[in-house]
């Protein structure tokens, strides 16, 4: 017969006096201790904690309002309970084998040798380790796959031992087990807190002896959405404590603790969450708008979103939000509460717990969601219902999306526009609306819906970019206002989606949190990707993904390292390169290093003489291999016209060209290649330029056009030029541009389309040798026939070069 298992006794905290299972007096105790200042000789006991236990799911709604009561002197205010750091103290004959299995022990026992800098072997060991980390992540490789790739290296190394002293170094301390490897990464924060959730009333409960475990973060899936503030609770604890400060080593601080504040900067998800998790109702309600008060009339699927006068638009703020949250808690019945919450639109968030938290500013329009899979979506929809758009036009639409030719950082051009475009992701709606629609609609969608979607198009390529202008951002929300309006005409109000009534609010958040590229979800939507295509057993899911995030996060920063490149040698330049093509479309641009200087010296607005142009004065360039080569006497002399606009305060006779250069067929520049017209790379070879006018020479800084000149790069120069005996190395570009069509041709597309002849090329002079700092952007690119004329269909990316 099965023993009955006994119940262990509660211990008793020392500090406080409360009593806990052996289990959670070692998080009590440890969590006390993580708010402990290192630097202060004066221990205190810590104040007793507060231990809660909730009930239903509406207790949490009913509590009182905390935060909103707080003055902006308690923020600020310092802990003063600290807590000894000796409060814990295990002995080897612990009979709590629960307790010593979660004691990070080696933590302990490494202490020392911990603050001690490691010796190069080890470094050496723990990049390798990183690297193969960094793999596993990149391909969604299992554990298991990664066990026997270090017990096969752990092999090789056995067989190479007897080589010499390093070898049999490198075989001794060369880990042979995940366990070994985590230990080596210094991998040791795996004791995360656990709570249970109720299935019934969704409420959360301190892990005791639980089954279901989740983590905070990592919701687990559910029949129904359940209610967010039970969920987000621990994290609003958290956010507290953070705001309050924090102690830890850092990598600047590998021995000495230091502190660190964090506080939540804004809210970024789709909109009916971001409505659940910040207390305000749903697109549903009379009062649906978390900007402005705003009634939508109208019943439930039937709401009006239309209308478009903003002076009539009660903006929200964050003083009259407050009290009517707290008008709202302090309701006794569900009726009543429910009843203020219809009226005003809001209800009680945990979030408001925290005493910065703004709801109105900190819940973000997601500029992903929001425009291309709302509105860019809703727009194909709704012309395919009301007969604008008939199948005959999608095919027609897709032949010529077909005949498009891109860059390969663009990412998947749509496919199937008449059946799947309800299944294109955010990228691809994207690239639909700024790159491929006008060019695709056409003569396909009548004419006075083609400019109102123009103005959406422009409206989006404006704001798609990393470095965006106050101006710009009037500019834009004008044109998304004069959209919606347009499409409440065409079609009606009842046509109009909450996502377009939010487009009213967009320049808000762009003021608040700045370009699109510093808040839209992209990168959030692909991590949920990634963390859905990890390979697990299906069993305590949330656990492992969070152990391969964490583990993850020590892998990422590898590549930054300049070190490592002079030990491992020149092929692991190439991990590093394969490590950074990973990616493709938005995510890959977002992950790119931008340089300000490089936006501004491919700016029409700069003097050409105000910059110095030579490659030493530039990072972020990496060139591939170099041959020699010899230019022609008219070259040379190409060339000197060149230099004299780069240098016109010198005098001609005082700068020598070498007629001598070296050749590359690719480029790369803050990760965006250029590539040349018979490279590998030719489709990165068609760029813009503010540089030439139409006879072959270089257009001054009054002549400069509203629009860049087009070309394609035939070749890339490294080249030395001697000013005042100096030698200065400049990287050019020998670029034909195109030859200028009619007005007709030229604009036959209208805006952001231009049409240029396409087997035809201008003059040549000094304007085709041009510095690869002053190329503002590539652009994709279709060969087409416009009024029996042969024309390269010209549009220009969303942003910079960089």
């Amino acid at each position: 017969m099965e023993r009955k298992r006994k119940r262990r006794e509660p211990k008793t905290c020392s500090g406080c006096g409360e009593e806990y299972s052996g289990r959670h007096l070692l998080r009590h105790t440890c969590s006390s201790n993580q708010t402990e200042d290192p630097s202060d000789d004066t221990r205190k006991v810590h104040a007793a904690p507060i231990v809660k236990s909730v009930t239903d799911a509406e207790r949490s709604e009913n509590r009182t309002l905390t935060s909103l009561e707080h003055d902006e002197d308690d923020i600020v205010m310092e802990e003063e309970d600290d807590i000894p750091t000796n409060d814990v103290c295990l002995s080897e004959s612990s009979d709590n084998e629960e307790e010593l299995c979660e004691i990070d022990i080696d933590s302990i026992l490494d202490e020392e040798d911990s603050s001690q800098e490691l010796d190069n072997t080890n470094l050496l060991i723990v990049s390798v380790l990183k690297v193969l980390l960094r793999w596993q992540s990149l391909f969604y490789v299992s554990d298991l796959a990664l066990s026997y790739l270090l017990l096969l290296v752990k092999s090789l190394l056995y067989l190479v031992s007897a080589a010499s002293e390093f070898s049999k170094d490198l075989y001794k301390k060369f880990p042979s087990n995940l366990y070994q490897l985590n230990k080596s990464i210094s991998f040791k924060n795996d004791m995360f807190r656990k709570y249970a959730v109720c299935p019934k009333c969704y409420a959360l409960y301190d892990f005791a002896e639980c089954v279901n475990v989740i983590e905070v973060g990592l919701i687990p899936d559910m029949k129904s959405e359940p209610p967010t503030n039970t969920f987000i609770d621990p994290l609003v604890e958290e956010l507290k404590q953070a705001w309050s400060g924090f102690y830890m080593k850092s990598y600047n601080s590998p021995s000495q603790p230091v502190k660190f504040k964090l506080a939540l900067i804004c809210v970024g998800c789709d909109i009916p969450a971001s409505r659940k998790l910040c207390g305000f109702l749903g697109h549903a309600a009379t009062k649906g708008c978390n900007k402005c008060m705003k009634t939508f009339d109208g019943g439930v699927g039937e709401k009006n979103y239309g209308g478009f006068d903003m002076s009539l638009w009660e903006d929200r703020n964050l003083e009259v939000h407050k009290e009517i949250v707290k008008k709202i808690v302090r309701s006794k019945t569900k009726t009543s509460r429910e009843k203020l919450e219809k009226e005003y639109g809001v209800r009680y968030s945990v979030l408001l717990e925290l005493a910065y938290f703004d709801p109105v500013t900190m819940t973000i329009i997601d500029p992903m969601h929001n425009l291309f899979l709302g509105t860019a979506k809703r727009m194909l929809l709704i012309w395919k219902d009301h007969k604008v758009l008939r199948p005959e036009h999608f095919d027609m639409m897709q032949k010529r999306i077909e005949k498009i030719s891109c860059p390969s950082d663009v990412g998947k051009l749509p496919q199937k526009m008449a059946s799947s475009f309800g299944s294109f992701n955010a990228d691809q709606f994207k690239n639909w609306t700024i790159l491929f629609s006008i060019y695709a609609l056409k003569g396909v969608l009548p004419e006075e819906h083609l400019e109102y979607w123009r103005k959406f198009v422009l409206a989006c390529k404006i704001l798609c970019t990393r470095t965006l202008s106050r101006n710009n951002v009037k500019v834009a929300h004008l044109l998304l206002i004069s959209f919606c309006k347009k499409v409440e005409r065409a079609f009606g109000s009842e046509c109009i989606t909450p996502n377009m009534h939010l487009h009213a609010h967009l320049d808000k958040c762009l003021y608040d949190f700045g370009p699109v590229y510093s808040f839209w979800l992209f990168s959030f939507e692909r991590e949920n990707g990634i963390l859905g295509s990890i390979p697990s057993n299906k069993r305590n899911i949330e656990i492992q993904l969070m152990r391969k995030f964490l583990k993850n996060s020590h892998a990422v920063d590898l590549f930054s390292d300049s070190v490592l490149e002079e030990q491992f040698g020149p092929d692991f330049l190439k991990l590093k390169v394969l490590h950074e093509d990973n990616e493709r479309g938005t995510l890959s641009l977002m992950n790119t290093g931008a340089s300000y200087d490089l936006v501004k010296m491919s700016s029409k607005d700069v003097r050409v003489e105000s910059l110095c142009w030579t490659i030493d004065s530039f990072s972020g360039v990496k060139v591939s291999t170099l041959k020699n080569c010899t230019l022609s006497e008219r070259d040379v002399s190409f060339l000197k016209r060149m230099y004299n606009v780069l240098y016109p305060n010198i005098e001609e006779s005082r700068i020598t060209v070498c007629n001598t250069c070296r050749s590359t067929k690719y480029v790369d520049i803050f990760g965006s290649v250029l590539g040349i017209k018979l490279g590998r790379s030719n489709r990165s070879s068609l760029i813009n330029a503010y540089w030439h006018k139409d006879d072959g020479q270089i257009c001054d800084y009054e002549e400069m056009g509203l629009a860049p000149r087009p070309g394609q790069i035939e070749n890339i120069l490294l080249h030395n030029v001697l000013v005042d005996e100096k030698s200065c190395v400049h990287l050019l570009a020998r670029v034909s541009w195109f030859a200028k069509p009619n007005e007709y041709v030229l604009n036959y597309y209208g805006k952001p389309v231009e049409a240029w002849s396409c087997d035809l090329f201008d003059v040549q002079g000094p304007s085709m040798y041009i510095p690869v700092q002053r190329i503002r952007s590539k652009f994709v690119y279709a060969k087409d026939e416009v009024r029996g004329q042969n024309v390269i269909v010209v549009v220009p990316r969303e942003r910079f070069l960089c």
